[in-house]
């Protein structure tokens, strides 16, 4: 059954508003096998809400967690390469700036398939990674990381606590932004850390989906949308003080990444971000009501983009399946198998099911090339530039890409036709 809140679920506090409905979705990372076809397929309305107390962001209602993180979950971090290379330059960083060597220990959780921890064991430090995907976790432990593969919580943290595992550095990346209880998430990361110890949190900015109107980044998986303020006051509650930002330009869209410890002393960067989401009104309902309006107008200027591919003959396939974006963004633009004829995905664990909700037959890349397509929706837009790299054959010959966030426009072989549409 779906959780349905009155409640913040960061602060508890009662005050909180919807401003957007997307209607019922179903669960983006429930491929479907061709013997299930027939068959239906759970939905859940996604609804978002704004906290006039903490001024965080969250879905009204939430899938069951256990319904999203099945064992054949497909999701595997060591796929993408922008991924393993960020994960390979954030651990080097740490290495160095909280000097972990022998007897340190390193802690992940949503640890995945061991990506970002195995560089901390190629340095002879210890790992510990915390996930809830059978899959994943598994490949984690072949690679070397040793995995719990449960769901995080306060509970599991204060058995990990009376083992005597305490850590030197708990990271989280685009983990936070995943759990539907915040509070009870920070409790047991305060837990875990030792003295003199960090937290990095690295989770999608608020800030920038909302300016660049990255909407579909909505999806069930996504419980919470974190501002700094919001998720300083989180961790505020529990005895962290956020000491440091940086904003990255990642494949989130934009995500920031925050470091917290037991001794508060932000730095100049902290107070300016907080400051500027003051200022630029992101404690106020209107900024997201505003959101919700250029939601519909692109959506409206990628429909007719679309609508002309079509009207004149073309054929339109999607690039990227089964993930929380490309399902948002299908549903919500209302196309299906009459509009697209099938999918491709660079992650194997896809190929030979449908997508949720469009029911769209998922492919490797290779299959552009042999088919020739017109033209290919980039639902994972977010990795545009090495997609569309490795895809130079089928650029060269003629095909053509629709990136459609933040603004449609299609790129081409055929430079006369590129650029914004």
């Amino acid at each position: 059954m779906e959780e349905i809140i009155t409640r913040c679920r960061s602060c508890g506090g009662e005050n909180i508003e919807t401003f957007l409905s997307l209607g019922s979705v179903p669960l983006a990372e429930n491929l479907i096998a061709e013997d299930e076809l027939d068959l239906p397929e759970p939905a859940f309305p996604i609804e978002l809400m704004f906290c006039h107390d903490c001024t965080f962001v969250q879905l009204g209602r939430a899938a069951p967690p256990s319904m999203i993180y099945r064992p054949d979950y497909h999701y595997y971090s060591s796929l993408i390469p922008s991924m393993v290379r960020l994960s390979a330059e954030c651990a080097d960083e740490l290495i160095r700036r909280r000097n972990l060597g022998p007897g340190s220990l390193v802690m992940e959780i949503g640890s995945n398939d061991g990506y970002m921890l195995r560089e901390f064991a190629a340095c002879g430090i210890d790992v510990l990674g915390i996930d809830p995907a059978l899959g994943p976790a598994r490949e984690a432990e072949r690679v070397g990381v040793p995995t719990v593969c449960e769901f995080f919580n306060a509970a599991l943290a204060a058995r990990l606590r009376a083992e005597g595992r305490r850590a030197d550095v708990i990271i989280a990346n685009n983990m936070i932004n995943l759990v539907e209880n915040p509070d009870d998430f920070a409790a047991g990361v305060r837990m875990l850390l030792r003295e003199g110890g960090a937290v990095v949190i690295q989770s999608p900015y608020l800030g920038r989906m909302i300016d660049d109107c990255v909407w579909d980044m909505i999806y069930h998986g996504n419980v919470g949308y974190f501002s700094a303020t919001a998720l300083d006051g989180l961790f505020r509650r529990h005895g962290l003080g956020m000491n440091g930002v940086r904003m990255l330009p990642d494949v989130m869209g934009g995500s920031l990444r925050a470091t917290f410890e037991l001794e508060a002393g932000p730095d100049a960067a902290v107070r300016r971000l907080l400051d500027g989401e003051d200022a630029g009104g992101m404690g106020r309902p209107d900024y997201y009501r505003r959101f919700v309006s250029r939601m519909a107008e692109n959506r409206n200027e990628l429909l007719a983009l679309i609508g002309r591919k079509k009207s004149r003959g073309g054929r339109i396939v999607a690039y990227g399946a089964g993930g929380g974006m490309a399902t948002t963004l299908l549903c919500y633009l209302g196309l299906g198998r009459e509009t697209i004829d099938y999918a491709v995905d660079g992650n194997p664990h896809k190929h030979g099911f449908y997508t949720v909700g469009s029911r769209l037959p998922i492919h490797p890349p290779e299959r552009l090339v042999q088919d020739m397509p017109d033209c290919v929706l980039l639902l994972a837009w977010n990795y545009a530039d090495e997609i569309i790299a490795a895809q130079k054959e089928y650029l060269d010959r003629g095909g053509s890409f629709i990136i459609p966030i933040p603004q449609p426009r299609v790129v081409s072989g055929e430079p006369e036709f590129s650029g914004s549409v």
